[in-house]
């Protein structure tokens, strides 16, 4: 299975107890932790559709400005805890190895300038009550800060 930062989302919700057969109340992003020296800056991050259930289609897109290369060797790590903040996973992963393998609509090198990330997958059909949050932070092949998003996931109410 390819393993995006989403898809992990899902991965995690699908652990827990509780089924949850009702809408995302809330699919939002934060940019609260983003530097001006990150290497990629998120302009946009959007999902649609926005009422989505267990088992639907999702897509999301990401727009944002590449401000150097990126390239093998950047990594991304996601948390996923509990808006109680009692942390679920983390998990690492190569950046580029996962472009390559088909997980996003781009390769490495990404070169400096505008970039658009698109990824469609399906939610599991069984996804716990509750509110998410997603920490996503990354280095570059340099040691440089690659990005940082805070997303938040309501499946509450």
């Amino acid at each position: 299975m390819r393993l995006t930062v989403l898809s992990l989302l899902t991965l995690s919700l699908a652990a827990s107890a509780a089924v949850v057969t009702r809408s995302a109340q809330k699919i939002g992003y934060d940019p609260g932790c983003s530097k001006l020296t990150d290497a990629f800056q998120i302009k946009s991050l959007n999902s649609t559709p926005a009422d989505a259930r267990p088992g639907d289609e999702l897509t999301v897109d990401i727009v944002g400005t590449a401000t150097k290369i990126i390239d093998n060797g950047t990594t991304l790590s996601v948390s996923v805890n509990s808006a109680n903040n009692v942390h679920i996973f983390t998990k690492n992963f190569d950046f580029c190895s996962e472009a390559k393998k088909g997980n996003f609509n781009i390769q490495c090198p990404v070169q400096p300038g505008d970039v658009h990330f698109t990824h469609t997958f399906n939610l599991p059909s069984i996804i716990p009550a509750s509110h998410y949050l997603l920490d996503v932070t990354g280095s570059t092949q340099d040691k440089t800060s690659f990005l940082c998003a805070n997303l938040d996931v309501d499946f509450s109410s």
